[in-house]
């Protein structure tokens, strides 16, 4: 056989690129031709990592040109509001048990990237609130330092989970067990990326009350940082599977969850159950993740009716009480 036929020993070549070529072109063939085989072979896999990564890298891209052009419209973070969004009543004129989750953006340029998760819960005629952050100053878990459905540093925040009434009552003393014993509860235990975090020590406190099938945003970078050490198992809402890394790289796979890949902190996915795309920066766009109908029935707006809605929504701009608004109207079939 003529040396320039045979294949010249210049590199190992990886098994799975080698497997879509035929052994007789490999056994004949130049070794520049391997190398354009190789390439080929490669192309489609190449193509997909690059439509990845422009995914990836466009929409925090565009939450960027946002910031910057735009603004948040905050301020000087240091004197930005933090008074009440009037999005819970009184506590004393509202007897029954309560869980909120609240998120908002976060302060300055971090915004582009992140929100900022808190819980708020009250027992059954109790007459205030109990608000619990995650926060980088002092011991991470902080109590009441702020109103408890305020404004974090200027930006309004949006309501994630709400239950009233007994299955509120149910789940609290879950939530505060979570709270009480939490692994990173330690002066320098906070880590702003990829965790622990806000949204770390709220996730956890979400995974102790699977029945809610309540979901963070994409935006909350820290929910997946592995807490509790484990890197696979099942999600939180016990309907799928999810693997990490550390929380570096991770997949996962869910009913409630939709399909998510985290990447460095970046959630790229989808949600089949509630139609809506996830992007990093930019959050989710679509259906509201929301809560299953057996605990919306709990979740009441008492303001003007008294009567079970969907949601509430925050008071309009001059409001003279400042209170929140029944929102849309009842669903057919949630009494």
């Amino acid at each position: 056989m003529p040396s320039r036929f045979r294949i010249q020993p210049s590199g190992l070549y990886p098994l799975h690129l080698l497997l879509r070529i035929d052994a007789h072109q490999l056994a004949w063939a130049p070794s520049r031709t391997i190398w354009k085989l190789a390439f080929e072979a490669f192309l489609p896999l190449k193509k997909l990592l690059l439509v990845l990564l422009l995914l990836l890298v466009a929409p925090l891209a565009a939450s960027a040109a946002r910031y910057f052009w735009i603004g948040d419209g905050r301020g000087n973070w240091q004197t930005a509001d933090r008074s009440s969004a009037g999005l819970l009543p009184p506590a004393v004129a509202h007897p029954e048990a309560v869980i909120r989750v609240f998120g908002a953006r976060t302060v300055r340029w971090r915004g582009i990237f992140a929100v900022h998760t808190w819980i708020v819960v009250k027992e059954k005629g109790a007459p205030t609130y109990s608000r619990y952050d995650y926060t980088a100053w002092g011991e991470p878990i902080r109590t009441n330092g702020f109103a408890p459905d305020g404004r974090w540093f200027g930006a309004l925040p949006e309501t994630i989970v709400a239950v009233d009434g007994e299955r509120a009552v149910e789940l609290i003393p879950k939530i505060r067990y979570v709270i009480e014993n939490y692994k990173f509860r330690n002066y320098g235990d906070y880590n702003a990326w990829l965790g622990p975090n806000s949204n770390t020590f709220v996730q956890a406190a979400l995974n102790a009350v699977p029945e809610l099938r309540a979901v963070l945003p994409p935006t909350a970078i820290g929910k997946d940082f592995p807490y509790d050490g484990r890197w696979i198992g099942v999600t939180p809402s016990r309907t799928g599977l999810y693997a990490s890394i550390a929380g570096y790289v991770g997949l996962a796979i869910g009913w409630v969850e939709g399909f998510e890949v985290n990447f460095f902190g970046a959630v790229l996915g989808f949600d089949v159950r509630r139609p809506a795309l996830k992007f990093p920066g930019l959050g989710r766009l679509g259906f509201a993740a929301g809560q299953d109908a057996d605990w919306l029935r709990t979740t009441t707006c008492r303001v003007n009716t008294g009567r079970p809605y969907w949601r509430t929504r925050a008071p309009a701009p001059g409001d003279p009480d400042r209170r929140p608004r029944c929102g849309w109207p009842k669903l057919p079939g949630i009494s």
